[in-house]
């Protein structure tokens, strides 16, 4: 269902739907938004679930500590939304599978929950959406998952 959707409502509402879990860990989200942004047409319980994914990922992949932001960019054309943590990062030669159904990468096994799917998911409900996903990571750097909606 494609409706106009208030991004900026949106995710400060799952933002803070996660603050509790963050504070667990002594961590600080810190969200990013534009003073204006544009609508998006999207189904709010599939955009939902997509930065639920991503923020639950970077709080559970993330070291103690570290702050996670959420920062929305947008122009006349595109929406992108960034999340990024300061966690343990992905080897370059890993990221092209990151995406990929029930991948996991090595020496995360080892991390609570999670089954592979999840980035998966991602990346399919914002294609349904004509969007893109992609990710930087650098190992001890930290990852940063982009999500970007063509106006």
């Amino acid at each position: 269902h494609l409706d106009p959707l208030d991004l900026d409502v949106l995710l400060q509402d799952i933002v803070e739907g996660f603050r509790l879990q963050a504070m667990q860990k002594d961590m600080k989200l810190l969200l990013d938004l534009p003073e204006e942004l544009p609508t998006l047409r999207g189904d709010s319980l599939q955009i939902t679930r997509v930065f639920s994914n991503l923020l639950d990922n970077a709080i559970k992949y993330s070291e103690t500590g570290k702050p996670i932001q959420v920062k929305v960019t947008a122009d006349s054309n595109r929406i992108t939304i960034e999340v990024r943590d300061q966690g343990s990062g992905i080897e370059s030669d890993k990221l092209d599978h990151i995406f990929d159904s029930f991948y996991r990468v090595p020496g995360d096994v080892e991390k609570p929950g999670g089954t592979g799917l999840g980035l998966a998911a991602v990346k399919a409900i914002v294609e349904a959406h004509g969007g893109e996903t992609r990710v930087k990571s650098k190992p001890g750097r930290g990852s940063s998952f982009f999500v970007s909606f063509t106006l």
